[in-house]
């Protein structure tokens, strides 16, 4: 399975609690309109080693944090915690935490096409 880059770092969400689980779109540049539901969604250091590895390869922008020996999470330049979504042929990346008491952020960190 190869991936194919279409889009980084946009923001898609900045508010209350409101609509944070709602379903979100993401304009690609191709004018083509991705539609995913944010959660449920794996976090990327619950991916198997082997496709993360790939994954964060591709992902410049995406760090590991030790929360405590041996566990890790992995966050992106703005320290939202990252997720990993597949819709249709599709595998997103994103961010998304609430950022002050009752205010949430969402961040799309990448997109990319699965070929085969």
């Amino acid at each position: 399975m190869k991936l194919e880059k279409l889009l980084e770092n946009k923001l898609i969400y900045d508010g209350m609690d409101d609509h944070f689980y709602d379903l979100k779109q993401i304009q690609l540049n191709d004018s083509k309109l991705i539609s995913f539901i944010p959660f449920p969604a794996k976090m990327l250091g619950e991916l198997n080693d082997e496709f993360a590895a790939r994954l964060l390869e591709q992902c410049p922008s995406i760090e590991p944090i030790e929360v405590m020996k041996g566990s890790r999470v992995f966050k992106n330049k703005n320290k939202l915690t990252t997720f990993v979504k597949e819709e249709d042929n599709y595998i997103i990346v994103y961010s998304a935490e609430e950022t002050q008491p009752g205010r949430y952020k969402m961040e799309i960190d990448y997109v990319f096409s699965i070929i085969n």
